[in-house]
């Protein structure tokens, strides 16, 4: 395998997957704003609520697109096409059968739950109907869909995600236009072309796989076996993803218990910065983590091995580059998204410590997905899930004891970083690297950066006071921390790597001056 070729993919599908990202966000922050301002408050928290009855679906939703992923990029690791092809299929049969389940159970529950529990206005009552349908139908074809999104990503094709992000972009955009000439109820207007955008586009990744990706035919086929692997694999992600839930819906409602709605609302706040934030990350791993499954199935542990510690270091520093000028400008940052007068104390004390809790999360991703490459995810789910799940009862008794809201930001932290060592473990038993070699290669490197990043922010920065001199803190900021990750963050192997890229770029800008000098002197 070309490692040159695979680094190179892999640096390149991280460009795609952020463009893609910061496409998809600028678009949803202008379709949510204009989409509020046609459907008016009341028809837009109906939207809302209908949709979060089907949102609990999402745990589930993870669980199979990880599945999904890891059982396909496994079979093109072996350069298995009959076993990938066969995969393939038993993911559209299993994705059936999930889809039918689901339609089931909504249509027995949700009419009812619509017309006799949910506070919705009488002369709306129709129209949430409506859309509870749409919405089902757009689980359906969510659903549906994961065998080829996950071919996609298998293939590492991710400039295929970005040209569906154009296309989804500006069918979003086409829907919130269609609002303002449309003579139909706005509500269900809405619902219904969202669907059909959706559809659109995924009918895109169906086309592409067919026509381009090979494997990626259904045929019909059913093995027992295979099932039963991929139910136990999504079985314990599930367990792995709702103890995540649970810890984050846990936190929610001991906040309410102690501390009332107004410190929901800042929790609330920095959930949509963690998102933010994170979602850099995940893109990033996006990239890296059909990798990490090919070259293990390919029996490349020491590729594999590198593969997570420098996607390890380099993850980490990158989180810590975009967290430290918000961390630093967190509170201006804010007045100037929410407005002067609605920021809180505790909104910027939970949005820098949600960044801090990011950067803690990061270590996670690198190892997780090598756990999974090994398809025995069991005890390792298990071992993770108790351990975080212990967050709850303790944040309780700190609660009890008097201590503040943000303790509960302190305390997730903190258990995330103890529950990294049973993670360390986990590597050490699958990839030739010890607890101590990973805590000394990735960790330490890691907080003595940090560390002195914040210390020299602590006595260089300067509380910006107008928009301009915000940007130059932010970019202030920014230069600050490359510099110290350049210059007490990098090892040996990795100054060498950039000096070479620098050197060999220079000469080649040397040699251009050259060759123009030439022409033009050729020229006189």
């Amino acid at each position: 395998m070309n490692k040159s070729q695979n680094n190179k993919r892999i640096a390149k599908n991280t460009l795609l997957l952020y463009f893609r990202m910061i496409v998809m966000t600028i678009v949803s922050i202008y379709t949510t704003r204009i989409t509020l301002q046609i459907l008016g408050v009341e028809d837009f928290g109906i939207r809302n609520v209908i949709a979060g009855i089907i949102s609990f679906m999402g745990i589930v939703t993870t669980a199979m697109v990880n599945a999904a992923q890891r059982f396909l990029a496994y079979g093109l690791g072996t350069n298995d096409m009959v076993q990938f092809r066969r995969t393939f299929s038993m993911l559209i049969n299993l994705f059936i059968i999930i889809s039918v389940i689901g339609i089931v159970l909504f249509e027995l529950v949700g009419p009812y739950f619509i017309s006799h529990q949910l506070t919705i206005p009488p002369n709306r009552l129709n129209a949430a109907q409506w859309i509870f349908q749409f919405t089902i139908l757009d689980f359906v074809i969510s659903t549906l869909v994961i065998p080829y999104t996950s071919a996609v990503i298998a293939y590492e094709k991710m400039d295929i995600f970005a040209y569906v992000s154009l296309l989804d972009a500006g069918l979003k955009l086409a829907v919130v236009y269609l609002l303002y000439i449309t003579p139909y109820d706005h509500l269900i207007t809405i619902v219904f072309m969202t669907v059909v955008a959706h559809l659109l586009s995924n009918l895109v990744y169906v086309v592409y796989c067919k026509v381009k990706l090979a494997g990626c035919i259904y045929q019909r086929y059913w093995d027992q076996s295979v099932l039963k692997h991929l139910l136990s694999f999504m079985g314990w992600n599930l367990f792995g993803t709702a103890t995540s839930v649970m810890n984050v819906q846990g936190q929610a409602i001991l906040l309410n218990i102690f501390f009332g709605p107004v410190v929901n609302a800042a929790k609330a706040i920095s959930d949509n910065v963690h998102t933010l934030v994170i979602s850099f990350v995940s893109n990033f791993f996006m990239a890296v983590n059909p990798q990490i499954v090919k070259t293990y199935a390919n029996n490349e542990k020491e590729y594999t091995k590198q593969l997570v510690l420098k996607s390890s270091r380099f993850s980490l520093f990158l989180i810590l580059l975009l967290s430290m000028p918000l961390i630093v400008n967190m509170k201006p940052l804010l007045v100037l998204w929410l407005g002067e007068g609605q920021v809180t104390d505790d909104m910027v004390l939970f949005s820098q410590w949600t960044l801090i809790h990011c950067m803690a999360l990061s270590f996670e991703y690198p190892i997780t997905q090598t756990v999974r490459a090994t398809g025995d995810i069991k005890k390792y789910q298990i071992g993770v899930g108790v351990q975080t799940l212990m967050f709850i009862p303790i944040c309780y008794l700190v609660f009890k004891l008097g201590a503040p809201p943000i303790a509960s930001m302190i305390l997730l932290t903190a258990i995330c970083m103890i529950v990294l060592f049973y993670r360390v473990w986990s590597l050490s038993k699958i990839l030739d690297i010890t607890i101590g070699s990973y805590y000394r290669r990735i960790v330490i490197p890691f907080l003595f950066v940090a560390a002195i990043s914040a210390i020299c922010l602590h006595f260089t920065h300067i509380e910006p006071h107008s928009f301009i001199m915000l940007l130059v803190s932010c970019l202030m900021v920014a230069i600050e921390t490359v510099l110290v990750i350049i210059l007490l963050g990098l090892n040996k192997e990795e100054w060498i790597w950039m000096r070479n890229y620098v050197g060999a770029k220079c000469r080649k800008s040397g040699s251009r001056n050259s060759h123009s000098s030439n022409n033009i002197s050729m020229m006189i």
